[in-house]
């Protein structure tokens, strides 16, 4: 049977939970806020890995930093908030399967959704796209990930139409 991991912050304090080292996820994990404090949650691998066969969700309902502190390898679904301008931070690594998905949230020129890693990032799943109001224009950037290094791409992109006419968002990779 897959369960739930929750990881919450209360106004309180933060959410700090270690792991014995690399572990395999099947279940769901939520990276979120208990309350209305803005305070962060942090899950420390000790150096290790989380394979994620399944769903990490990072929620920010009141605010505060969510981060992962080790490698992250995404083989399934990766949702960084349903509102915008949230992020993840991976200390260590990130690599994708060919059957995950990166979901992320456009809500303005400077308000979305970013995945932040530290070391190196290795694309080719898919990017999922989330429009809220906001009609972007053809001159307008958006770094949802950053990175030590990069390689790979999307193997495709979805969501990826600007609403209100004719023009899409479309990755640019650099090293």
């Amino acid at each position: 049977k897959k369960q739930t991991l929750t990881l919450e912050s209360t106004c309180g304090e933060h959410e700090e939970t270690t792991a014995a080292g690399s572990f395999i996820s099947s279940g769901t994990i939520n990276l979120t806020n208990l309350e209305t404090c803005a305070n962060n949650v942090r899950l420390n691998l000790a150096g290790g890995t989380l394979e994620n066969k399944a769903t990490i969700n990072v929620l920010f309902p009141h605010g505060g930093s969510r981060t992962i502190e080790g490698n992250l390898v995404n083989e399934k679904t990766l949702a960084i908030g349903n509102d915008p301008s949230q992020s993840l931070r991976v200390t260590g690594s990130y690599s994708e399967g060919a059957k995950s998905q990166l979901k992320l949230t456009v809500a303005g020129a400077t308000n979305y959704s970013r995945l932040s890693v530290g070391a190196g990032a290795t694309l080719g799943g898919k990017l999922a796209l989330k429009q809220l109001k906001f009609t972007g224009k053809a001159t307008e950037s958006f770094g949802v990930i950053g990175a030590a290094s990069r390689s790979g791409e999307f193997a495709t992109v979805t969501g990826n139409a600007i609403k209100g006419g004719s023009l899409h968002y479309v990755p640019h990779y650099v090293p």
